[in-house]
């Protein structure tokens, strides 16, 4: 029999600190009513082996594709489709079919039919067992198990088609109880009692090798039905615990059971009242609390941090009533919610701080939406908005300032939508607009770079969508309509590039520019993408072979980049092209590789 822990506070507490409430650190997204769930109050989350989530509500089950929800709810009279609204628990069973539980009855759900089946005698049969089973249980290797409270458990194996029964012993049914919960362990499962005893089953002899009573003779006043959960070490958690409060957790490898709980126990948890545990990708054991949030326990490091709900946050969890959670298999976690749907959020999702912008309140901005961000040599960021001007952010004083085009003032900026932001190497910054030319920002005025018919020798188009600087210190400026312009040394004579004067160049239509050795830039076209060698001076088509030409997703490329393995990656309006010159094949990504959507504006890589 296990002991409980008597030096947790020496071996642990002292060692980091079991109870940590800290900031936010999962950035989670949210699915409601709104999105089409059928009901907010989310019971119960599965994944099948199709890639279909599934949600059991209060009020209906729901498939997700990942865009839609698909309801199914009891219709009365019709006995293909769900029994009962309110689903507290889905299975996958090992021909694909799901098995709802509610209202402790079951139904099963055929994929192939999309139809319900009520009546579950045949089914049965076919697996060699008997009619109306009070518990079924399938695990990740589609082993099927069934309780009877007369006959005992049964296991039916798939691949060897048989079926083993562990049967009670004499006086035990009395004794022990009815079984609330079966999980498969390593070469065993484990049992749990209505009473709170639990059990685990060698499978090879069919005896029990563990029986534990710590938990019905600590029952006093307990009337929430426990639940069970087996952890990747193997290792048993029941919860509620004791009297119905905190988690107990049997941890095999030391022997010992640890008690989780809000006031009492060896780990402080922020709620007594726990409703779901399930472990993540990394071993970290979730656990879902009424009105206490999520608190993560690490194994490892053996302590716990909360995650809550923070109103002004969009990004946190939903509400601090988690009633489901489930780990999928590429490591996404899903929190159903008492009121509040589902929120979702997997480690590697994007963890975006607020951009100072967030916090940036002006009387004159009705929004704030940016074309362009630009951090200088000074740490300065240098936002350019789709529509209220350029805004600096000084890191150092936190402070902003906002430059607006100011009708009869030539000194303002020409335009208040700015696409593209460069810093030269003297230090001066350079604005590229929508339908205002280019612009230099020369101490507290801006010096205009505008088309003039009457000057060969001025910019050729007003909408600059790139620049990029040399290594011999010219600007090239991406124009929308009038291809690309150098701009020399002195600052104060533009040569134009175009599709007049360079006779294999795509279009003049360019979107943006990209360069790392400043000798060979990337430019990204309406029909294609072309390179333009600073040193020559010529620009060229990157693909020249038709089938490679015919292989690109889209032909207008909104952005490129050439990446740390040389590999050349492709932004367009139909997923992203990347391009191997080594082995010369392309791969794509898309919304079917798992991206939000299939336009892509705009490409950096990390240092990563």
């Amino acid at each position: 029999m296990l002991n409980i822990r008597k030096n947790i506070i020496a071996s642990v507490l002292l060692l980091i600190g079991l109870f940590k409430l800290q900031s936010q650190t999962y950035n989670f997204e949210r699915l409601d009513n709104t999105f089409g769930l059928s009901n907010n109050q989310v019971e119960c989350i599965f994944k099948d082996s199709r890639g279909f989530m599934w949600f059991g509500t209060n009020f209906g089950l729901n498939r997700y594709d990942g865009y839609d929800f698909n309801v199914y709810k009891s219709v009365k009279g019709d006995s293909t489709s769900l029994l009962y609204n309110s689903v507290t628990n889905i299975q996958e069973d090992f021909n694909g079919n799901l098995w709802i539980s509610s209202n402790d009855s079951y139904v099963i759900y055929n994929f192939k039919t999309e139809k319900f089946i009520q009546s579950l005698d045949s089914y049965l049969s076919g697996m060699g067992l008997p009619s109306n089973p009070e518990l079924i249980e399938t695990d990740a290797h589609h082993y099927f198990y069934a309780y009877y409270s007369q006959s005992g458990i049964y296991k039916y194996d798939v691949e060897k088609k048989k079926l083993s029964r562990y049967k009670q012993s004499e006086g035990e049914p009395k004794t022990l109880g009815s079984v609330i919960g079966i999980k498969q362990g390593q070469d065993c499962f484990w049992v749990l009692y209505k009473s709170g005893i639990l059990e685990r089953v060698n499978e090879k002899s069919g005896l029990v090798d563990f029986r534990d009573d710590f938990i019905r003779n600590r029952a006093e006043g307990s009337f929430v039905p426990k639940k069970l959960f087996v952890d990747s070490d193997g290792c048993p958690w029941v919860y509620p615990g004791i009297s119905d409060r905190g988690v107990v957790y049997y941890d095999l490898s030391e022997s010992t059971r640890i008690l989780f709980g809000k006031n009492r126990g060896d780990v402080r948890i922020s709620s007594d009242f726990v409703r779901d545990i399930a472990e993540d990708k990394s071993g970290r054991i979730w656990i879902g609390t009424d009105h206490g949030g999520i608190n993560i326990f690490d194994k490892e490091k053996q302590h716990v941090f909360v995650l809550k709900h923070d109103p002004l946050n969009s990004n946190s969890i939903g509400q601090n009533s988690v009633i489901g959670l489930y780990c999928d298999e590429s490591g996404i976690m899903w929190a159903g919610t008492y009121k509040n749907g589902i929120s979702y959020c997997h480690p590697e999702m994007f963890k975006f701080d607020k951009t100072p912008l967030s916090f940036f309140y002006h009387k004159d901005f009705d929004s704030k939406d940016c074309n362009s961000f630009y951090e200088d040599k000074k740490g300065n960021l240098w936002i350019g908005t789709n529509g209220e001007g350029l805004i600096k952010y000084n890191k150092n004083t936190r402070t902003f300032e906002i430059h607006k085009n100011e009708p009869g003032n030539p000194n303002s900026i020409s335009s208040d939508i700015i696409i593209s932001i460069l810093e030269d190497h003297e230090g001066n910054m350079w604005f590229g607009t929508f339908l205002g030319g280019l612009n230099r920002l020369e101490g507290e005025r801006f010096v205009r770079y505008l088309p003039d018919p009457n000057n060969q020798n001025s910019i050729s188009n007003n909408s600059i969508y790139g620049l990029v600087e040399d290594n011999n210190h010219y600007l090239w400026i991406a124009t929308l309509g009038g291809g690309v312009n150098r701009l020399d040394q002195t600052r104060k004579n533009f040569k134009v590039f175009n599709t007049g004067n360079m006779r294999k160049m795509s279009s003049d239509y360019i979107l943006s520019m990209f360069s790392k050795d400043g000798i060979h830039v990337y430019l990204s076209t309406s029909s294609g993408i072309d390179v333009l060698d600073t040193q020559t001076g010529t620009i060229e088509p990157f693909f020249r072979d038709k089938k490679q030409v015919e292989a690109l997703s889209d032909m207008i490329i909104n952005n490129a980049l050439v990446d740390s393995r040389g590999e050349l990656w492709l932004a367009t309006d139909n997923g992203i092209n990347i391009y191997s010159s080594e082995r010369n094949t392309f791969t794509y990504l898309s919304q079917r590789e798992g991206l939000p959507s299939d336009q892509i504006v705009s490409l950096s890589e990390d240092k990563s």
